[in-house]
């Protein structure tokens, strides 16, 4: 079901890639790269996010999460300090 939280998974996606160079899923090929988006297993190395908050962080390691009903709304990501 396509609702608010597949698209701040988009989103939040696309926020990933430009806070640290890099998408948050990988694999070899698109197979493996669905697969680590199923399984909610994404990369996250510290020295990759130079010059980003902690709380950026958190939010965006909110947003990544697996389970749809886990992650934050649109609402308290907006007001998320």
């Amino acid at each position: 079901m396509n609702d608010e939280k597949c698209d701040l998974l988009s989103v939040v996606i696309i926020v990933y890639v430009l806070l640290c160079g890099y998408p948050p899923f990988n694999g070899e090929n698109n197979r493996g790269i669905r697969a680590a988006v199923l399984r909610g297993r994404y990369c996250s190395h510290s020295e990759d996010w130079p010059g980003t908050g902690r709380k950026a962080k958190d939010i965006v390691h909110r947003l990544l999460r697996r389970d749809p009903r886990k992650r934050v709304t649109a609402e308290h990501a907006l007001s998320h300090p």
